[in-house]
């Protein structure tokens, strides 16, 4: 499949749900996480919850997207370390980080990073099902990378997802 022809789509990863946005929706379509699914950030059924994505998939009949998956601040864990050893730091702070399988990066930021770290596990369940339907979540970056109007977005509407859509390009290039 030609990845270059696919709509641009992303898809905001929240603590009890995700919003998807892409170019061809004129609204956002939100997909909340069942109690029988998820809890706390942790996955308890991982077929269940591929198949509710499925559903969603069917439901809102998606195309394949190429996805850009923004982690919310409810779902991230992050520190700014200002030190003079910033890799020793950093890899103190994702010792604390509770899942056994993390996501994480850094950005530079004035005298030292930005470090973060997610629930890996959520990003390979997303992955997996939607690469099912055709889709690729080609890139994974952090809600501030947009600046401090996204710092407590909870909910999209349609201008905000908009607005995001035509951002992304540039961020790209802060993927985990």
């Amino acid at each position: 499949m030609d990845f270059n022809k696919r709509q641009q789509a992303f898809l905001y990863l929240g603590r009890d749900k995700f919003d998807f946005y892409g170019t061809g929706f004129g609204n956002v379509l939100t997909f909340p996480f069942s109690q029988v699914t998820m809890r706390d950030l942790e996955i308890l059924n991982d077929v269940q919850l591929q198949t509710e994505i499925e559903q969603f998939i069917q439901q809102y009949n998606i195309p394949p997207e190429n996805i850009t998956l923004i982690l919310a601040p409810t779902v991230l864990f992050e520190k700014d370390i200002i030190t003079s050893s910033p890799s020793e730091d950093t890899q103190k702070f994702l010792d604390t980080v509770p899942f056994e399988n993390i996501l994480s990066g850094s950005i530079p930021i004035e005298n030292g990073v930005r470090a973060f770290a997610a629930n890996k596990s959520f990003y390979e369940i997303l992955q997996s099902t939607f690469s099912k339907n055709g889709s690729l979540i080609e890139t994974v970056i952090p809600y501030f990378v947009f600046g401090q109007d996204y710092t407590t977005l909870d909910a999209l509407d349609a201008q905000t997802a908009s607005n995001i859509l035509k951002r992304i390009d540039g961020v790209k290039k802060l993927t985990m």
